[in-house]
This record gives structure tokens, C-alpha cells and sequence, in this order.
């Protein structure tokens, strides 16, 4: 029986409904190649308390994180993974984007999320904005592109601080570089509307609250993610965690 190959000689168009398959498919190829990486004991588990399964690695869209022990070889291993991956896909990683997490983490790693803000600020036209179109806007847009981080990671107190006072400054004046001296006390513009304030969440009671529902579906949700860290980390000796403190807190 002769065997028929399918030639694409025409490229998928962004948006087609063809085009998220055909990503899946490459990433499952990627996957696959960690995961044997891993079985080879070419990379190898971080550490993990016994009767729990150590997590290899995880995506998420087109976001990859994997969890091993960070030994030189280790390191070489994924990055041949890598190369030969962009290779055969023309999907390269970008060094740039990339984040290594040992302990808590610090300011310079949320930089990235940060940038996106601001950029998010600067096409908004804030000047061009009434105040309650800009108030809207900080609720629906501005608050959301930290929601996913702020239900993983205790922010550093000079992030939150650095994007609340943007947010001060776009609602007052549109720019989030001009300063408006006003009468209103910040923390009572943060209060619900029915109290006499705009409904602006303020950044660290939002990065509180999503730690601590992330922390109570660790405690009360029977998964995977949360038995390893209970077993982990509570009663057990100090280990390093870019997530734990937060969570602890």
C-alpha cells in the first residue's frame, strides 16, 4: 500500500480555527521530549517528599515552566531539548523572557508584567478619558494583567507600591507620570461604592486575597499541586520557595 504525504505548501493565517490545533500539536511534541528527559534521567525531579509525585513541568498557552534541580547538566539537558525543538519548529526560545527561580522572589523578575502595565497605561489616552472612564478602565484592564501572578507570588511591597501609584496618577491626571495633589485620601477611593468610594481594588489587598484563595484550595481541594505542597512545606524544615511565603503569610 503506498503512503500518502501531506504537503502544506499554503501557511495557516492568524485567527484561523486550524491554527491553536496545529499549536497543540507542536507543543505536544515539546512535551513529550521533556518528559523523556526526564525518565532518561537526563534532567532530573526537584526533590519531593515521599507518597508525592515531583512535577516535571507545566504549560500554559505558549508559556512553559519546568521544575528540576538546576545542576549544570540539567541546565544543558533542556537546552538541547530546546534548540532542537526551534529547529524543527521555528519556535525558539527567547532568552530574554526567561526567569530562573530559586528562593523568594524579587523585584527585577515581576519587571516584565510591570513593562506590560505600563504600556497598557500609555495606550490608553488617559488624558482624552473622563475620570470615571479612566476609573474603569484601572478596574477592568489595569487590575486584571497581574490577577494571574498575584494568585502565585507575594509581590515585593516597591511593585505594588511603583503600580498603585501609576494607577493614583492615571485616575487623577490621565498620565501616570504627573502627580495631582488632591484631597482625597487614597485608601478611601479604594472603598466600595455603597461606602463612598470609586470600587478601585487596592494592589495589595488584591494580591492578599488571591494568595489566600489559592492557599485555601491548597488546604481544602484534594490535587495534586496542593498535596505536594502540604506535604512540603508545612511542619517540614525551611527550603528554599519562590511561592511558599507568600502563601505562609
Amino acid at each position: 500500500m503506498e503512503r500518502l504525504w501531506a504537503i502544506l505548501v499554503i501557511r495557516v493565517r492568524q485567527g484561523d480555527p486550524l491554527s491553536p490545533i496545529l499549536f497543540c500539536l507542536a507543543e505536544d511534541v515539546l512535551s513529550n521530549a521533556i518528559s523523556n528527559a526526564f525518565k532518561q534521567g537526563m534532567v532530573h525531579h526537584i526533590s519531593s517528599p515521599r507518597g508525592t509525585i515531583s512535577p516535571s513541568h507545566v504549560l500554559y498557552a505558549d508559556d512553559i515552566m519546568v521544575f528540576y534541580r538546576g545542576t549544570k547538566r540539567d541546565v544543558q539537558a533542556l537546552m538541547r531539548i530546546f534548540e532542537k525543538y526551534g529547529q524543527n519548529s521555528c519556535q525558539f526560545i527567547s532568552a530574554a523572557k526567561c526567569t530562573i527561580y530559586a528562593s523568594k522572589p524579587r523585584a527585577s523578575h515581576f519587571n516584565e508584567i510591570m513593562d506590560k502595565i505600563k504600556i497598557k497605561f500609555a495606550a490608553c489616552k488617559g488624558k482624552s478619558l473622563s475620570m470615571m472612564g479612566r476609573v474603569e478602565l484601572v478596574k477592568t484592564v489595569i487590575a486584571s494583567s497581574a490577577l494571574y501572578s498575584f494568585h502565585i507570588y507575594k509581590w515585593p511591597s516597591s511593585c505594588i507600591q511603583t503600580l498603585e501609584k501609576w494607577i493614583r496618577n492615571f485616575v487623577w491626571s490621565g498620565d501616570i507620570n504627573t502627580t495631582h495633589h488632591n484631597s482625597v485620601a487614597w485608601d478611601k477611593v479604594c472603598l466600595p461604592v455603597n461606602e463612598g468610594g470609586l470600587g478601585i481594588k487596592s494592589m495589595r489587598s488584591l494580591n492578599d486575597a488571591s494568595l489566600m484563595k489559592t492557599t485555601w484550595k491548597i488546604m481544602t481541594v484534594n490535587s495534586v499541586f496542593g498535596n505536594f505542597i502540604k506535604v512540603r512545606f508545612i511542619g517540614a524544615a525551611y527550603k528554599k520557595s519562590s511561592i511558599w511565603h507568600g502563601f505562609k503569610e
